[in-house]
């Protein structure tokens, strides 16, 4: 069974809305697909931290792990680089650029788990 991702909006929908969603469902349960709801941006940013805090370090691991598109995770670690959360390191013999928590990362992953934490009581 392969899985197909697209968007499913969570709101309720209407009309013409709706009936495209009704398609596009009965279109990927005649090809044995399953729909899936498409990661946000932050769940992108979360899962590359969470990668990298694992001791993920070069980009191809670090996409395996969380299973975004290479665009994405490249978009995703310039922009935690630029807001000082990782360190990415180019090794001079190799190139190849391996990507490390900062301080500031590792506090700000610790804080998101520490947030995350109630929500997986109430789930259990």
């Amino acid at each position: 069974m392969q899985i197909a991702r697209t968007e499913i909006s969570e709101k309720k929908t209407s009309g013409r809305n709706y009936w495209k969603a009704q398609a596009k469902a009965a279109a990927a349960s005649s090809k044995n697909l399953v729909l899936t709801r498409k990661k946000t941006k932050v769940e992108d940013y979360y899962g590359i931290l969470r990668a990298i805090g694992a001791g993920k370090s070069l980009p191809g691991e670090i996409i395996s792990e969380t299973e975004v598109s290479w665009l994405t995770a490249m978009q995703c670690l310039r922009t935690l680089e630029t807001n000082g959360l990782i360190n990415t390191i180019v090794d001079p013999e190799t190139e190849k650029r391996f990507s490390k928590l900062t301080e500031k990362g590792f506090a700000f992953l610790d804080e998101i788990v520490r947030l995350e934490k109630p929500k997986l009581k109430e789930i259990v």
